[in-house]
């Protein structure tokens, strides 16, 4: 597993990976760098590229969609450069869709919104939502056409690419921020990431427990991020500061970006996270787990990381 570049210090706010698996793109403070054939090198973007709120891969081999301080990028050659797209600047959240044809979904002053035109245009797809604004929309890459969202501590799931909604389960507990979810091709078993950690469903939502183990749940954590080429592979983000503070940080240049600690990349992944009902070595994984826990006590980026894909 390559040690990350030295070009790579500080936060990390956003991680994709390309669609064979075998290249990585990813945001700190300095700006936007992408790993490919065992080398990392920096993207040319614009500087508000970074610190990004959300990177997400396109539907065209090689396009990547960037969510920067303000705006949304475009990639059409694997991450190496980025150039301004249409986007809304009260955009919070930015999700892809990977259906015979591409829907970018986006969080749009708390409403869902989608694009099927590479940005130029967003519509409203919010029906069966309350007035509650939403703080995460998540395509499924294990059932096209399912897309998850969470509003007002509940989670949510559409059947028809967002056209209508449903209630899943039960609440999470009071004022639970969710920032990212993650589920089984039955669509039974739930991980979501929240300000409070890490939580998991396995009857569809009905009863949620922390999800702890070797994982830093004393941490809050950040987005999911999973692997195209290999969904049984999930990455979560975790940070020791709140994660909105350390964005923000990175955007007014704060020294608190290089003391906070918060989703380092020194060193790579260290932790492992499996989700459990993808198909996963979970006994090989959860020893691996604990053995990197024990090593890297202070590592805030976890996952099961597949032996081809490089760390970032």
């Amino acid at each position: 597993m390559p040690e990350a570049s030295p070009l790579i210090n500080g936060p990390v706010f956003a991680v994709a990976f390309a669609k064979d698996g075998r290249s990585v793109v990813c945001v700190t403070p300095a700006g936007v760098f992408r790993f490919q054939d065992g080398t990392w090198s920096r993207s040319e973007a614009p500087d508000n590229a970074a610190p990004a709120r959300a990177i997400v891969v396109g539907a065209v081999p090689g396009r990547f969609y960037l969510l920067g301080r303000s705006r949304m990028f475009r990639s059409d050659d694997g991450g190496r450069s980025f150039q301004p797209a249409r986007g809304q600047a009260s955009m919070t959240v930015l999700a892809a869709g990977l259906l015979p044809r591409e829907i970018l979904y986006a969080v749009i002053d708390g409403r869902i919104m989608t694009s099927e035109n590479g940005g130029e245009s967003w519509e409203p797809r919010s029906a069966g939502l309350g007035a509650e604004p939403v703080d995460v929309v998540a395509p499924d890459p294990a059932a096209p056409g399912r897309v998850w969202a969470a509003q007002a501590n509940r989670i949510h799931v559409s059947d028809d690419a967002g056209f209508g909604w449903r209630a899943v389960g039960q609440p999470l507990p009071p004022e639970t921020t969710i920032r990212g979810i993650a589920a089984d091709p039955a669509g039974t078993s739930l991980t979501v990431a929240t300000h409070r950690g890490l939580y998991r469903s396995e009857d569809g939502g009905r009863n949620w427990a922390p999800r702890e183990g070797s994982l830093p749940f004393h941490l809050e954590a950040g987005p999911l991020v999973r692997v195209p080429n290999d969904l049984s592979a999930l990455y979560a983000v975790f940070s020791r500061t709140p994660y909105p503070d350390v964005w923000r940080a990175a955007v007014d240049d704060s020294e608190t970006v290089s003391r906070s600690g918060s989703i380092t990349v020194k060193g790579g992944l260290t932790f492992a996270l499996t989700l459990l009902t993808i198909g996963t070595a979970l006994s090989t994984r959860l020893a691996l787990a604990r053995r990197a826990a024990r090593r890297h006590s202070s590592a805030t980026l976890a996952s099961p990381l597949p032996p081809r894909v490089p760390s970032c």
